[in-house]
């Protein structure tokens, strides 16, 4: 991935399926379990209803190179 990707740019997209009908088999992605000190969320962002996973900031390596 490039430090100059823009914010936004699609990263992966994540499906799941659930057998049950209507709202009871929606399924909805959110991001969790990260160490409170993580900088993950700030750099990525999942769309809950549709699963793609994108840039949220720019990727600037000399700022944050391990999460």
């Amino acid at each position: 991935m490039r430090e100059d990707a823009e914010v936004g740019l699609p990263l992966l997209k994540l499906t799941a399926t659930d057998r049950d009908v209507g709202d009871n088999g929606r399924v909805q992605f959110m991001l969790c379990g990260q160490s409170t000190n993580s900088t993950a969320s700030d750099l990525v962002a999942m769309a809950a209803d549709t699963g793609w996973l994108t840039t949220a900031a720019s990727l600037d390596y000399e700022t944050v190179h391990e999460v």
